[in-house]
Formats: C-alpha cells, structure tokens, sequence
C-alpha cells in the first residue's frame, strides 16, 4: 500500500484536469464527415460493396452520383439506421 500525501494529490488532480481541458479542445475541434464515398460508408456500416448496391437500388439510402462515384449524406444514413 502506497500513502499519497496531499500535495501529491492535488498535483495530480491538476494534471488531470489540464488533461480533460486538452481532450475537450480536440473534442471541439473534431468535425465528422457529412459525405462519404462507397468505401467509406461500406466501412461505417459493415457491410460488402453487394450489400451497398442492393440498398441503393431497392431505394433504402439516397445518394447522388458524380461523374461515376457515389455519395452519401452521413446525416441521411444515421437517420436510416439509427433509429
């Protein structure tokens, strides 16, 4: 068993608060995606490229088609399975 004086304590409730203060600026910083690409979503969902296609075309998820790529709104896609 190890006795932690209260000096030592307090010091390390400073460096722990310096740390969240840290994580909070990063955590504000962060922007997610709006618009993924067929590999990203197949990655955020789990699923196989045949899997992305069969929704696409039964309709499921909406998506626009660039010059040959497909997009998908994240915001869209939460709304469709998360609920």
């Amino acid at each position: 068993m190890e006795i932690v004086t209260k000096d030592e304590l307090n010091e390390m409730i400073t460096e722990l608060k310096n740390e969240l203060s840290d994580l909070k600026d990063i955590v504000k910083e962060y922007k997610p995606k709006k618009i993924m690409k067929n590999k990203e979503l197949q990655e955020y969902l789990g699923c196989s490229y045949s899997t992305l296609e069969k929704l696409r075309d039964q309709n499921v998820i909406p998506y626009k088609k660039v010059m040959g790529n497909y997009y998908y709104s994240v915001d869209d896609v939460n709304r469709i399975f998360m609920n």
